[in-house]
Parts: structure tokens; C-alpha cells; sequence
């Protein structure tokens, strides 16, 4: 185990230091081969992840981003853990945004994504349910579906998820933070965005709350809504 965790960490080193293509994947796969090795399929998930991260963000590289979003969610699919799903939402907003949020370009993947998420809806633990109705909802808003129906389902979840302290409030905020330039103007997201913020208090996530409140304060000043911007 140690091997790996130190192969793992060499290679996100060098990826961070932007060392050569062929030094930071060779770490990677260095890695990768330990973890098959000792049969640590969490760590072999966790690298391949990392992979598609790292051509997405670092290297621009379409082709290879792709062969790993596809080896990731081919893994993901074998034993549907909710927070590898999760991880797979993020990676499947990278591809969407990579094919200019073009719906049928990223219809398989899509497809493949909400039949796990829904699957998850049926999960014994709530907190599990909330988790995957959340990242349903943000789907369905960036492919254009619904969307006042998509805020009202997220300030019901965010209500209810209040009372279970697994659920996972900074995420969601990131999330919502994303998405104002867009929604500034509708109402339903505005109280969702307001109701966000004030759980972020109940978690000690005063940072994030206090960015949340300073990027919505300088939008509005930009729209010329000065008295909104005070209050």
C-alpha cells in the first residue's frame, strides 16, 4: 500500500510541476501497475481519474482525456460506488463543456451517468438518495431541461438536507457559485442561492460562504443594482 500511495504522490508532483508528458504519465502508469499488482482496485480508479484530469486541465489533449473518462466510468460501472459517481459527474461536465455543451455528442455518456445516479435514488440510505437527486438536478440544468423545476427540487433537497451532516454542503455551493453568471436574474436560483449560503454557516464553511456572497455583491454592482448589492 505504501508503494502506491508514494507512487501516486510522485506522480501528482510531477503533474503539479509541470514536468514533460511522457515523466508524468510514465509515473502514472507506474502507479497504476502497483495498484493491478496488489490488486487495489480503489487505487487503479483513483489514478485513472487523475489521468483524465491531468489531459483535460494540463495537456488540452481531447483524445486521450476521453480514453480514460471511458476507462473510469467503465470501472465505475462495476460495483457503483455513489462517490466515484460523483467523480464521474465532474469528469462528465469537463466532457460536455469539451464538446461545446452539444446534448447529442455526450448522449452515451449522459445516458450511462443518470441510469447510475437513478439507480441511487433507490439507495437504502438517504443521504445516498440526496446526493444522487443533487447531481441529477445540476445535469438536468446544463442540458437546458426543466430548469425552474431543477432549482425548486434543489432548495427542497437542500432543506432536508440540513439535517444529515454526510451530505456534502461546500460541494453544492461550488456548484451553485458556478452557475450565477448565467442565473443571476431568475429568482428561483437566486433563493437557492441565498438558502446555500446560509447553511454554509451551520458547517463552518465561513470562506466559501463569504466568496459566495462577494462574487454575487460585485455582480450586481457590475449590473448596476446597487441597493441588491448591500443587502
Amino acid at each position: 500500500q505504501d508503494v502506491i500511495n508514494l507512487s501516486m504522490k510522485s506522480a501528482i508532483l510531477s503533474r503539479d510541476l509541470e514536468d514533460d508528458e511522457v515523466t508524468v504519465t510514465g509515473k502514472f502508469e507506474r502507479a497504476l501497475r502497483f495498484a493491478k499488482e496488489k490488486n487495489n482496485i480503489v487505487a487503479q480508479r483513483e489514478i485513472l481519474y487523475n489521468l483524465s484530469w491531468y489531459y483535460n486541465w494540463w495537456l488540452n489533449d481531447d483524445t486521450n482525456f476521453e480514453k480514460y473518462y471511458i476507462e473510469y466510468q467503465n470501472e465505475i460501472i462495476k460495483d457503483k460506488k455513489i462517490e466515484e459517481i460523483l467523480k464521474l459527474v465532474t469528469l462528465w461536465t469537463l466532457v460536455y463543456t469539451r464538446k461545446n455543451r452539444d446534448k447529442n455528442k455526450v448522449k452515451d455518456e449522459t445516458n450511462i451517468l443518470l441510469k447510475l445516479l437513478n439507480e441511487k435514488k433507490n439507495s437504502p440510505s438517504r443521504v445516498t438518495q440526496l446526493k444522487a437527486e443533487t447531481q441529477i438536478c445540476i445535469i438536468n440544468i446544463l442540458l437546458e431541461k426543466d430548469i425552474d423545476k431543477q432549482f425548486d427540487k434543489l432548495i427542497a433537497i437542500v432543506k432536508e438536507a440540513t439535517k444529515f451532516k454526510e451530505y456534502d454542503f461546500l460541494t453544492l455551493s461550488k456548484m451553485v457559485e458556478n452557475m450565477l453568471p448565467i442565473f443571476s436574474d431568475n429568482d428561483k436560483y437566486n433563493k437557492l442561492y441565498e438558502l446555500v449560503t446560509d447553511k454554509l454557516a451551520n458547517r463552518n464553511c465561513e470562506i466559501q460562504r463569504a466568496k459566495m456572497y462577494l462574487k454575487k455583491a460585485k455582480m450586481l454592482l457590475s449590473n448596476n443594482k446597487y441597493y441588491e448589492s448591500i443587502n
